[in-house]
């Protein structure tokens, strides 16, 4: 069971990862739109 749950939050935390490097390069092309 622990080690289930201890799986579950490493995949939790790269989602997070993923979606924090989303975000990041959402926020890079709207700065370039912004300047044009």
């Amino acid at each position: 069971m622990m080690s289930s749950i201890r799986n579950l939050m490493m995949s939790f935390r790269r989602l997070l990862r993923i979606l924090d490097w989303v975000m990041r390069r959402l926020k890079i092309r709207e700065r370039v739109v912004s300047q044009r």
